[in-house]
């Protein structure tokens, strides 16, 4: 059971992520990550945290939905055009070392503050 009322709307966001991006059973999306069904139904109960893989997973694929995550920003999903742009620059900034570091510290610190 998730350990906090944050936990749980964390939990509920991957979820809403899960469904809005079109992946309505778990197994196709869990299959992204590379991980099994049960531990992203887990993460959607709140009883199993993200890592940074999970993360940086996320951030390559649908880089505008990490502040929907972790920010709690509203999800606006881009246009077509826009994704095609994303990925590419997605792909671009994940081979920067600098924002390697900067994803680390920012999974680091959301981490942190999901488990104090």
């Amino acid at each position: 059971m998730a350990d906090t009322v944050q936990d749980l709307e964390f939990a509920n966001r991957v979820k809403e992520l899960r469904i809005a991006l079109g992946y309505p059973k778990r197994p196709d999306f869990a299959e992204i990550f590379g991980m099994t069904t049960s531990r992203l139904l887990a993460i959607e109960q709140g009883r199993q945290k993200m890592n940074q893989k999970d993360f940086e997973v996320i951030y390559k694929q649908w880089p505008w939905a990490i502040g929907f995550l972790l920010a709690n920003e509203p999800l606006i999903m881009p246009s077509h055009s826009e994704k095609k742009l994303n990925k590419i620059n997605s792909n671009q900034l994940l081979d920067d070392p600098d924002t390697k570091l900067a994803i680390k510290g920012l999974v680091k610190d959301t981490l942190r503050e999901l488990l104090d």
